[in-house]
């Protein structure tokens, strides 16, 4: 649900993964669940494509870094699922 809070497992890794990203320097635009069951998004703030580049490459490291110590898997590809609500198949 797009309007529901996320699982506590999810956002702690989010907040974990905002905080620390902010420490690098790379301010978080959104941080949310996605309509489709189990989905959520975040994204660093656009800026010059060359940098917009690097912090989606720092992003997607420290994601998958957090993501493990809680026990969790960040799947970073787009929605998989065709026929599911929210999945852009």
């Amino acid at each position: 649900n797009y309007f529901a809070p996320p699982p506590t497992e999810v956002n702690t890794l989010m907040f974990n993964v905002q905080k620390i990203m902010l420490k690098l320097g790379v301010a978080m635009a959104v941080l949310h669940n996605e309509v489709a069951c189990a989905q959520h998004e975040m994204s660093p703030i656009y800026c010059h494509s060359t940098f917009s580049a690097d912090n989606n490459v720092l992003f997607m490291e420290v994601l998958e870094k957090e993501a493990e110590k809680l026990g969790l898997h960040a799947l970073l590809h787009e929605k998989p699922f065709a026929g599911i609500n929210g999945s852009g198949k």
